[in-house]
């Protein structure tokens, strides 16, 4: 059941970004209704998400329906949450990530994988090529959404293993990035006070 909810959140954001889409084309979306493939694993399930008059969104899976009214947010990393009202209960996810299939989201300390597609897109993804496998282990990457508070190195310092590298503000909670391994900053690349998106480069090594 949780999962079906969260899901449901995933539906809204996908919704609203197709929405979006048609209506700067110029097309009414106003009585928009779609049909989507969304799932986690290897369970997919076709859902429609149709708006009510009460500009929230009635997302029916085979067995249930879910009443999804999305709420104004009150976090300053308005981009990086979704808060919504599921059939009248409150729900705040973070938003970790958007793939080609879906979204990251992350509910009460756990990450989920929510695929939300067109039926077409879900049948034609397994044609898409995996993703090429990139070596980040020369960088500094943001492990979170949130705000760069402070970095605390300069370029061509020498770091040891738990040197302090970085602060970086999530949820009103403040996160401390330390060295893994010996090494030489060889740039910065954000500023302090950037806001930052999951895995966003902060610095790279030699």
């Amino acid at each position: 059941e949780q999962m079906q909810e969260l899901q449901a959140l995933a539906v809204l954001l996908k919704y609203q970004r197709e929405a979006k889409a048609l209506h700067a084309n110029g097309v009414q979306v106003e009585d928009l209704s779609l049909e989507l493939s969304v799932g986690s694993g290897e369970e997919e399930a076709l859902v429609t998400a149709e708006p009510l008059d009460d500009g929230s969104l009635l997302v029916s899976y085979p067995d249930r329906a879910i009443k999804v009214e999305p709420l104004p947010l009150s976090s300053d990393y308005n981009p990086l949450l979704v808060e919504a009202l599921l059939d009248g209960n409150h729900v705040t996810c973070q938003v970790l990530g958007r793939g080609a299939r879906g979204y990251e989201l992350q509910y009460c300390g756990a990450k989920r994988d929510i695929t939300v597609q067109r039926p077409i897109e879900a049948e034609l993804s397994c044609y898409m090529l995996p993703p090429v496998e990139q070596d980040f282990s020369k960088v500094l990457r943001s492990p979170m959404p949130g705000s760069l508070v402070s970095v605390a190195v300069s370029e061509g310092d020498n770091v040891v293993a738990g040197d302090e590298l970085a602060v970086v503000e999530a949820m009103k909670m403040q996160n401390v990035l330390r060295a893994e391994a010996p090494g030489v900053v060889k740039k910065i690349h954000t500023p302090a006070g950037t806001t930052l998106a999951a895995d966003d480069t902060i610095l790279e090594f030699e």
